[in-house]
């Protein structure tokens, strides 16, 4: 599938801008302008008829966030965000109610360091915004949420982009 995908995006140069693979294996076409849709779905439809496929313009990139955040690009193996320079993190907010007041202090060494120990947020490259909230890029967010849940922290998460400036 991926080659019969490339070789459309080589045909099509000039009206693709890039073809997305969701983690859903949903494929996205991007293009610039809407007039360029009617004639790429006419040789998508030829190639790839079982497929299941979105044409996405440009302008109505932001308006489906959901959809394009975890997606990767099939003509450069990069996330497709990344591409556009924006950087998807994840925010947790957590709760140390289940902690007494010395499992707290550790907690927070691990989480911060001490003294020339580093902590997790220095080693997944997170920062710490205000008590008891942390940003964590995407790519290590599972190893900073097993962090959590060997101290048995609750936890809240959600997903942040931003550009970096």
């Amino acid at each position: 599938m991926e080659a019969e995908l490339r070789k459309i995006a080589m045909k099509n140069r000039e009206k693709l801008l890039d073809i997305l693979l969701t983690p859903t294996k949903e494929v996205l076409f991007i293009v610039g302008v809407a007039r360029e849709i009617r004639e790429l779905r006419k040789e998508v439809e030829r190639f790839l008829s079982d497929l299941d496929y979105e044409f996405l313009e440009l302008s109505d990139v932001f308006g489906n966030l959901r959809k394009v955040a975890h997606a990767r690009s099939l003509l450069d193996n990069r996330e497709f965000l990344e591409k556009l320079g924006i950087k998807l993190l994840v925010e947790y907010y957590y709760q140390l109610d289940s902690l007494d007041q010395s499992e707290k202090m550790m907690f927070n060494y691990a989480l911060e360091g001490r003294r020339k120990m580093k902590g997790i947020l220095h080693e997944l490259n997170g920062m710490k915004l205000a008590r008891s909230l942390v940003l964590i890029p995407k790519e290590n967010a599972e190893e900073f949420e097993n962090f959590l849940n060997a101290w048995k922290v609750k936890y809240k998460k959600r997903f942040v982009i931003y550009e970096e400036v």
